[in-house]
């Protein structure tokens, strides 16, 4: 494989086979993302943990590179993405694309013959064109999100099914989780359940109530914490809206 990039390096836009508005505001998620989830935060605990797991898999790559990389591991185009925003401009960002060509490289020979050469604008529409059709690829960092997603569930339910005297206690789970804790373990998400459903309860009473004193008629009245819940209702649906941080609520 010959990667020859010619006339500076490319938009990282071009990297998931089009525009990432939201690829920066992730990396600041990120940089912020808490070391904990606490009942009543809106941050679900096993977001957080895949968070920070995708976190430390996206540090890694840059002295992975450094070693030499491996052609086998083949990012989704999100998380090349995010890889070569954290990369920058330059050498860091043609080693991602090197790498992440080889990976492709090591894959398309055996089905069509192709392979990357020439110009960087011809290996790089290349490699948009063979990531758009190879969908099947498992990228690492998913895996590694799904993971720790799935051992953080894994430790609800063990907490909960080890103080079952206790089982009024609060978790903080997603909807999106909190389906998938009931999946595997229907006891824990039953209990589980309990305090999702007065969350839902209380974000449906301040939703009304914020679009009440959005009215003519109510328009002069006090603004207090239901103003901010449209922001807290999709991190209850699911925390990784935020990247498994707190709901941005300014």
């Amino acid at each position: 494989m010959t990667l020859t990039p010619s006339g500076g390096s490319p938009g990282v836009e071009w990297l998931a086979g089009g525009a990432a508005a939201d690829a920066e505001v992730r990396a600041v998620l990120r940089r912020a993302l808490p070391a904990g989830a606490m009942p009543g935060s809106y941050v679900c605990a096993a977001c957080l943990a895949a968070a920070h797991s995708e976190r430390d898999c996206l540090a890694q790559i840059p002295g992975f590179l450094d070693a030499g990389g491996d052609p086998s591991l083949l990012l989704c185009a999100g998380h090349l993405t995010d890889a070569a925003m954290a990369a920058g401009r330059g050498a860091g960002l043609r080693a991602v694309v090197a790498w992440q060509a080889d990976c492709h490289a090591a894959i398309e020979p055996r089905r069509s013959g192709r392979t990357f050469t020439g110009s960087a604008g011809k290996a790089l529409a290349s490699l948009r064109t063979a990531r758009r059709r190879d969908s099947t690829a498992d990228c690492p960092v998913c895996r590694a999100r799904r993971q720790a997603a799935a051992g953080a569930l894994h430790d609800v339910s063990d907490g909960l099914r080890a103080a079952p005297h206790a089982a009024h206690r609060r978790v903080t789970l997603c909807l999106r989780h909190l389906l998938s804790l009931r999946a595997a373990d229907p006891w824990a998400g039953q209990v589980a359940a309990r305090a999702a459903v007065e969350r839902a309860d209380m974000i449906i009473a301040e939703l009304t109530e914020a679009f009440r004193k959005s009215t003519w008629t109510h328009r002069a009245e006090a603004q207090g914490p239901e103003m901010t819940a449209w922001r807290r209702a999709p991190a209850f649906l699911d925390g990784s809206v935020f990247c498994g941080c707190p709901p941005r609520l300014a």
